[in-house]
């Protein structure tokens, strides 16, 4: 999520000429460490849907405002709105959602999952992302920079296909029992060794 408001922040201040919304953008995200709201009772209240971060989307909310209602179909943006819902679910499998969902008579293992695959997703297209650009720029070889984000891209898919639903479902179950992972199955040399381990 840092990646994501970093790279939106950017495009505010070199695609739109608006460094004090920009500048606006970052304060509220500094001010707002996900350590410290993770920790804050509030936070830990919320339900399903609430954001983890009220201030970002007020933020934005502002922008589109100013801009127009367009800035909310920028994919940089709605991955931040993606990631400020998904995140009060996914690292709380057993948290206070469960009520609000089972309520309605929803399936619980299917909403984690609406949570967690865009989370994983999001998260899988920005290390990729990031740490390519990272690599090719302190390997020297900034002609690498180029494939970057078409890898970024292929794994996000990949993770979002075939590995996401398979790890969320066994978050979800292992939140309820007690996990005990096995020093052999600590290991993986393929994705192929990853999920069957986690079906096992």
């Amino acid at each position: 999520m840092d990646a994501a408001i970093r790279t939106f922040a950017g495009d505010l201040e070199s695609g739109y000429n608006d460094a004090e919304s920009a500048n606006e953008l970052i304060r509220l995200w500094e001010q707002s460490s996900i350590v410290a709201a993770l920790a804050d009772s509030k936070v830990a209240d919320i339900g399903d849907h609430a954001p983890l971060f009220p201030q970002i989307n007020g933020f934005l909310d502002k922008l589109a405002a100013k801009y127009g209602t367009l800035i909310y179909t920028l994919p940089v943006v709605k991955n931040i709105v993606m990631l400020n819902y998904a995140l009060p679910v996914v690292f709380k499998p057993n948290g206070p959602w469960r009520t609000d969902v089972s309520s309605n008579g929803l399936d619980l293992r299917i909403e984690y999952r609406k949570h967690f695959i865009p989370f994983a997703n999001i998260a899988t297209y920005y290390v990729t992302l990031l740490g390519c650009e990272y690599i090719a720029q302190h390997q020297g070889q900034p002609d690498l920079k180029r494939i970057c984000k078409p890898v970024a891209q292929k794994l996000q898919y990949a993770m979002g296909r075939y590995i996401a639903p398979v790890v969320s479902d066994w978050i979800f179950n292992a939140s309820t029992q007690s996990l005990r992972i096995g020093e052999d199955r600590l290991h993986y040399n393929t994705v192929d060794d990853l999920r069957r381990a986690i079906r096992q």
